[in-house]
This record gives structure tokens, C-alpha cells and sequence, in this order.
């Protein structure tokens, strides 16, 4: 038997998609744009400051692609085999569990790897510029591979324990900003609070990517135990992702049978259940106050998990604000004028508040996305169609849905930014930048939910898999205003005046503001306008299978 055959059967598979090289291509123009922009508007600065300042941007774009990697790559391809019962086909075979799992690591994540050397020769350009030194330019070559098999690996673990879509896609996400963010989050709060204490956290600090990161700089890598502490945090994240790689191994042969849930015939279901769901009681009253009124309204709210998860992420994300609040303002009030640490618990509060912002984004999308886009794959889009159900009820009971699940999470992370506002005002500077950027996010949050969920329905409804629709969403929403931003920075408009800098900064959200209503107006019509041919097309698609025309009996 040929060894890893699978592996070689996706490579073709995977050479032959379109997507493949488009990927590529565009990882390539963005990072080329950057530098141009980084280039041409920074002429009056020195060539190493400006290559260390455009070394930084692309090397955090480049890891903040390669953590969600595995999110949108490898959280759904074993898991997108159980759903269509084709995973234990394999299995009848000679196959062994690391030969599958191999195979869709290696399958899938071709597209990520392709785009990541796409960028490494632009990546080199500062080195050129003499800007970076030779070992931290490798050094970052290092933490971006590392990275990349990290968040890969773990969406590979999840897929094996998961069947759908949306689960592993945010247990994927959950995990890898958990090692990432939060736990350096943590050991910030706890050094912030106890000051005076002797807290060694740094251990735990090396399942951080992000610390991986700062480490390969020079100025970390040769002072004192610089170099044991990168090396030390890339071999524990490499250790962590063989782990999941051989847990997946492990686990995948046992995992893809169809299983019975446990308490499923008794009235209330298990807890989990419970949780999800509700009660037996609350279901009943729900059938009762929903089902009459809009159907599709019902079908979306039996499902308690988007709700669930949206409250998961303000249970951990608020503690730490709070704390962050509290040292910020004992800070503040300790010293009369800024300094740098006194400004560092309100960067860790900007940062946790942006980074929560994004994530509840992400979950609107993937919930708006998925409800058309699973009943599509299962048919049952069809069967609402020749109901007495009309299009408009089903787009009105989807946003409804979105509205109710998440309109609790909505208004404590906007509330969020005006105690921002008081709390850097508290320094007694008044300054209008800091107005300026929170109310405008505050603005561009209620904007983006809402055209996240047109979008969202929009590109479910199209979308082959689930995983490519919410990224489609993400893309339309919030790619094309933050690489505005990013070309920005590095083109130094934002290095001008104040007045020229809080005026900039209108406009941009302005522009989020405009890109939003564009695209939610493009996506509202054509779901009212393209719904059904767009399933009738879907349908006579898939009825185009070829058939084998019977034999004619033989004549003497």
C-alpha cells in the first residue's frame, strides 16, 4: 500500500482549486500595497526607522492571519465528513487514523502555506533596508510557521471531536485566543493588582504566541534570558500542536460514529441540553408565542448556543476589563501627569475592548450565516419555499433571531466605550482624539451588526460550506476599512497634526460607516429580489447527475 495516500490524493485535489492561487495572490498585493504606501509616504524618515516600522505592521498582519488559519481551514474538514457519512467509508479500508488526518492537514492547509511564503520575500525587504538583523528576520520566520501548525493543529483536534460547523469554529477560535490573548491578559492583571509581589508566570506565558513574537525581537532576544525564553515558547507551542495532531490521530477512529445523546427520550434531556434548549417548559411556551407568528423566528430561537456563547465570551472578557478599569483609574489618580505606566493599564483596557469588539463580530457572522446555508446543504430551504412561508418572513424572523440573541452582548460591549472616554480623562488632558476614536467605534459597532447579518444570510445562502460563507462575510465587513487603516499608519497621515490626525480619523469611520450601508443594501436586495432562482439554480445544479441509460436487450 502506498504510504499516506490520502496525503497525495488532496495535494491534486488542492492544486487544482482556483482558490489555491487567489489566496496567494492577494496575500502577495496586500503586503506589496503596504510597503509601496510605507515607502512613498515616510520619504523624510530614516530607511532603517522606516523598515523596522513596516517590518512590525507585516509581521502582525502575517501572525494575526496565521492564528485564525486554523479557524476557517482544518475546524471543519473532519467534521464536514461526519455530517455526510463519508468519513467511516474510509475506515472500511486499510486506512489508519493518521493517514485521514495527515491527509486533510496537509490538504487543507495548502492555501495558508501558500500565502504565507507568498509574503516572506516582501517580509525580507526591511532586511534590505537595514532595518532588521539577519536573526530576526529567521527568528520571525520561525513564529509565523510555528504559528501557523499551531492554529492548524488545534483546528484539526476540534474537527475530530465536533460535528458542526459552528462549534468548531468557535471552539477553535476560543482556544487559540485563550493561549494567545487572554492568558497574558491574566498575568498583566495580576502583576497590575500586586504590584509589590514576586508573581513567575512567565512559563505559563510561553503557550502564547504573541510572547513568542515580542521575544524574536532584538532588543528582547539579547538582553539577559532573551534567548531562552523564545526558544523555550517555541518549543512548548510545537509541543502543544504535535499533541493535538496525535490526540486527532487518537481520537478520530473512535469519534465518527453516529452516536445516541445520552437522555435524549426523558422529558427535560441532559444538561447540556437543558442549557441549549431550555427546558421542557420554556420550549412550549416558545412553540407557543413564536410558531403561530413566524416559523422561521421559531426555528432560529430554539437554539440557545449563539446566546450561550456570546455571554461565554463577556464572562471572561469582563473581569479582566474591570480590573484593568480599577488599576487604570488608581493609576491616574497616583500620578498628575501621564506616563508610561500609568498609560499601561489603560493600553491593556483599549486592546482587551477592541479585541472583544472583533470577536463578538465574528460570532454575529458565523450565526448569520449559518441557519440558509445548513438548510440549503440539507434540503429543507426547498421544502420552506412551497410553504405558505414567504421570503420576507423568513429574512424578518432571521433578523429578529440575531437581534434577540445577541442584544445583551451589544449593549455591554457598547457601553464599554464611553467608560473608556471617562476613564482617559481622567488624566486631566481632554484629549479629542480619545472622543473621536471610541464614539466612532461605538457607531461602526451597531453598523457592522447590522450589515453582518445581511451579509451573513446573503453569503450562506451562495456559500458551499459554512466556514468559506462567514469568511466571505468578515471580508465584505471588516477586511476593506482596517486595510484602509492600515495604509494609513504606514503612509504617515496619521503622523501630521492633531487637528489633520482627528479629522483622518473621521473619515475613516466614516468610510466603515459607508461600506457597510453598501454592502447591506446590495445583500438586502438581492435576497429579496434573487432568493428563489438562486435555489431553483442551486437545485438544478444538483439534479445534473449523470445517469447510465439502461441496456437494450440484445437481438438475435
Amino acid at each position: 500500500m502506498q504510504l499516506l495516500p490520502i496525503v497525495g490524493r488532496e495535494l491534486r485535489v488542492a492544486s487544482r482549486k482556483p482558490g489555491t492561487y487567489w489566496l496567494r495572490f492577494f496575500a502577495a498585493l496586500a503586503v506589496v500595497l503596504i510597503f509601496l504606501f510605507a515607502l512613498f509616504g515616510n520619504s523624510h524618515g530614516s530607511p532603517a526607522n522606516v523598515a523596522r516600522e513596516m517590518f512590525d505592521i507585516m509581521s502582525g498582519l502575517a501572525l494575526f492571519a496565521c492564528l485564525f488559519a486554523g479557524a476557517f481551514q482544518t475546524a471543519d474538514c473532519l467534521s464536514s465528513e461526519k455530517r455526510e457519512g463519508t468519513l467511516g467509508l474510509l475506515f472500511l479500508t486499510d486506512l489508519k487514523g493518521y493517514d485521514v488526518v495527515l491527509g486533510k492537514l496537509v490538504s487543507n492547509s495548502v492555501p495558508s502555506q501558500y500565502g504565507l511564503l507568498s509574503i516572506l520575500p516582501v517580509l525580507a525587504l526591511p532586511l534590505l533596508m537595514g532595518g532588521v538583523s539577519n536573526g530576526e528576520f529567521w527568528r520571525m520566520v520561525l513564529v509565523l510557521l510555528v504559528t501557523l501548525f499551531f492554529s492548524l493543529s488545534v483546528g484539526m483536534i476540534v474537527s475530530a471531536i465536533s460535528r458542526e460547523t459552528r462549534q468548531a469554529m468557535m471552539i477553535t477560535v476560543g482556544i487559540v485566543i485563550f493561549l494567545t490573548a487572554i492568558l497574558p491578559a491574566i498575568r498583566a492583571s495580576l502583576r497590575l493588582l500586586w504590584p509589590g509581589a514576586n508573581l513567575e508566570l512567565t512559563p505559563f506565558l510561553w503557550l502564547s504566541t504573541g510572547y513568542a513574537y515580542s521575544r524574536s525581537a532584538d532588543a528582547y532576544y539579547t538582553y539577559r534570558s532573551g534567548s531562552g525564553e523564545f526558544w523555550g515558547s517555541i518549543l512548548t507551542i510545537s509541543t502543544l500542536a504535535f499533541a493535538c495532531l496525535l490526540l486527532a490521530i487518537f481520537i478520530l477512529p473512535r469519534a465518527w460514529q453516529e452516536k445516541a445523546q445520552a437522555g435524549s427520550g426523558r422529558k427535560g434531556g441532559g444538561i447540556w441540553r437543558r442549557l441549549r434548549f431550555g427546558s421542557f417548559e420554556y420550549r412550549r411556551w416558545i412553540r407557543a408565542s413564536l410558531l403561530e407568528a413566524n416559523p422561521f423566528h421559531w426555528l432560529m430561537m430554539r437554539d440557545g448556543l449563539p446566546r450561550i456563547s456570546a455571554r461565554m465570551l463577556l464572562g471572561v472578557v469582563l473581569p479582566l476589563w474591570l480590573i484593568f478599569i480599577f488599576c487604570a483609574v488608581r493609576a491616574f489618580s497616583k500620578s498628575a501627569s501621564p506616563t508610561t505606566a500609568s498609560m499601561l493599564p489603560a493600553v491593556f483596557l483599549i486592546y482587551l475592548t477592541l479585541g472583544c469588539s472583533l470577536l463578538f463580530k465574528c460570532l454575529v457572522a458565523i450565526e448569520a450565516s449559518r441557519r440558509l446555508n445548513e438548510d440549503r446543504q440539507s434540503g429543507a430551504l426547498e421544502l420552506l419555499l412551497v410553504t405558505p412561508l414567504s421570503i420576507g418572513q423568513i429574512l424578518t424572523g432571521q433578523n429578529r433571531a440575531l437581534w434577540k440573541q445577541f442584544r445583551v452582548t451589544l449593549f455591554i460591549i457598547f457601553l464599554f466605550f464611553p467608560i473608556l472616554i471617562w476613564v482617559m480623562n481622567l488624566q486631566n488632558r481632554h484629549d479629542p482624539m480619545d472622543s473621536v476614536i471610541f464614539l466612532g467605534n461605538m457607531v461602526v459597532l451597531l453598523t457592522d451588526f447590522c450589515a453582518l447579518g445581511w451579509v451573513g444570510m446573503w453569503a450562506g445562502l451562495r456559500g458551499r460550506q459554512h466556514h468559506r460563507a462567514v469568511l466571505v462575510t468578515l471580508a465584505r465587513i471588516l477586511v476593506l476599512p482596517w486595510l484602509l487603516f492600515v495604509l494609513m499608519i504606514v503612509s504617515g497621515i496619521l503622523n501630521g497634526s492633531q487637528t489633520h490626525t482627528v479629522f483622518t480619523f473621521l473619515l475613516w469611520f466614516v468610510a466603515g460607516v459607508f461600506n457597510d450601508f453598501l454592502w447591506a443594501k446590495w445583500a438586502r436586495n438581492n435576497l429579496r429580489k434573487q432568493f428563489r432562482p438562486c435555489v431553483a439554480s442551486i437545485l438544478e445544479k444538483q439534479s445534473r447527475i449523470p445517469t447510465i441509460a439502461p441496456l437494450k436487450p440484445a437481438t438475435a
